[in-house]
């Protein structure tokens, strides 16, 4: 069951469209695509902010998933699998280019409201007593666009794809403690960065 109390599980029609696609059904793969061209594209989107690269990233995305549709497993959500073929592929395209920016075009949310000292949101008060709130934005975006890839990952699932510390843990294949530990140091270097100045 996941999250919303809700079985993991493909539906009935869905895995009969993923069973015609394992068996060469080109037809069931566009279906499945055309489900789920909007929720690739935005995460491409939103790890690369570029439009082209996304489209391009999104295609590359079902190829892969096309590929590898032999090593899924009906036991699981068809979409979260997607949705973390989708993150290694942008995963692998930013390390490719070493490309150090993503377009961050939401507001900043610190989400659940954990003010833990050793976890993620302890530098919350801070951010906010340092920023005033449009040009804080603006500036927190691009200051996001310098942190190293893996806290820029853990940051967008968290903060703008209002994913939970387990699903991060899923889709990019680390600990949980780590997860937090990520997200706890980029906000360190973010509050760090503003200190300085850094634009």
């Amino acid at each position: 069951m996941n999250q919303d109390g809700k079985n993991n599980k493909p539906d009935g029609a869905e895995m009969e469209l993923i069973k015609a696609v394992m068996q060469g059904d080109e037809n069931s793969f566009r279906r499945l695509v055309e489900k789920y061209k909007a929720m690739v594209y935005n995460l491409a989107f939103r790890m690369l902010g570029n439009a082209s690269e996304a489209e391009d990233l999104a295609q590359e995305s079902f190829i892969r998933a096309y590929k590898g549709l032999k090593g899924y497993d009906f036991g699981h959500e068809f979409r979260s699998w997607l949705y973390t073929v989708t993150l290694n592929a942008c995963r692998s395209k930013l390390r490719r280019k070493k490309l150090s920016f993503f377009s961050y075009d939401c507001a900043f949310s610190y989400g659940d409201g954990e003010r833990r000292t050793d976890e993620p949101g302890s530098g919350k008060d801070e951010l906010e007593n340092e920023m005033s709130a449009r040009e804080s934005e603006a500036r927190l975006r691009r200051l996001i666009k310098l942190l190293p890839l893996k806290y820029r990952t853990v940051f967008i699932l968290r903060y703008i794809e209002n994913k939970s510390y387990e699903e991060i843990a899923k889709h990019a294949h680390l600990p949980l403690g780590t997860v937090k530990t990520y997200l706890y140091r980029g906000q360190k270097i973010l509050v760090e960065q503003f200190k300085k100045g850094v634009e």
